[in-house]
């Protein structure tokens, strides 16, 4: 692997366990630096929240589609939960006022490989 001095993002649709851990390790013993975690769902059962206060991890970021409770955000500070409620709320207006949802998506840069 040439990811020695590189600063990884890991993204996923889900974390729960923390089992993305396993590849934040590998890339840590290939000589990356701390990676960044990036997830859309986290749900963060069970012992993830230890699993993923691993030094190298310097970041956790999840969106709010699950509720986070301030008990998680205390016990791993690294934690980021952004909130998808602007984007919800631009593609509600753009159904009531029969205007193009794609482009809310175009709007935010947001893409969908296929």
């Amino acid at each position: 692997m040439r990811v020695a001095g590189k600063t990884p993002i890991l993204v996923d649709d889900v974390i729960a366990g923390g089992s993305i851990v396993n590849q934040a390790r590998a890339l840590a013993e290939a000589g990356a630096k701390p990676c960044y975690i990036a997830v859309t769902h986290g749900v963060l059962v069970g012992e993830s929240l230890e699993r993923l206060s691993d030094p190298c991890i310097q970041e956790v970021i999840v969106t709010n589609t699950v509720p986070v409770p301030d008990e998680k955000r205390v016990r791993l500070p690294k934690l980021t939960v952004l909130s998808i409620a602007p984007l919800l709320a631009k593609v509600i207006h753009n159904i009531h006022h029969c205007e193009s949802v794609s482009r809310v998506f175009k709007e935010y840069e947001i893409d969908f490989p296929v």
